[in-house]
């Protein structure tokens, strides 16, 4: 397939639901997401052989989001967990819908499950008009929901 103006996806179309012991929430003041796997490699060494090879052994799940400073979601749990000492079960689904490409290549949606936030701001002041928080995460499964037509 060749690259065309209605396949190349367009990243402000596109969503991201979080959901917070089986509460389902849209984050509409989301700026930036991103999530990775990183493959978990086994040094593997063989006599008169000058090149170390690598054998995957596993994968471990992060990535990172910017949002406004405007919604509770995260202090909420923040909270909950210092009260009680159970840490909730929490899901991300990031979307690509570019109603543009979705024609041609459709659209992706990945669940993300057992995300772990790093940390949460609690409180936040500065001289920006705008406030917005960064934070990473890591994530234990993930499974495609949809996937691009190519």
């Amino acid at each position: 397939m060749a690259v065309r103006d209605t396949t190349v996806i367009n990243g402000n179309e596109g969503t991201l639901q979080v959901t917070i012991a089986g509460r389902v929430e849209e984050l509409a003041q989301v700026r930036e997401f991103e999530a990775e796997i990183t493959y978990i490699k086994e040094e593997i060494r063989s006599l008169s052989q000058r090149m170390i090879a690598h054998k995957i052994i596993g994968q471990s799940g992060a990535g990172s989001v910017t949002i406004y400073y405007n919604s509770h979601t995260f202090r909420r749990v923040a909270t909950e967990y210092k009260r009680t000492g159970v840490f909730p079960e929490m899901s991300l689904v990031p979307s690509n819908r570019d109603p543009q490409a979705s024609a041609q290549i459709g659209g992706q949606s990945v669940a993300l499950r057992r995300v772990k936030p790093d940390g949460v701001i609690l409180a936040m002041l500065g001289e920006s008009e705008v406030l917005e928080e960064d934070f990473s995460f890591t994530f234990e499964e993930y499974d495609f929901l949809t996937t691009f037509r190519n």
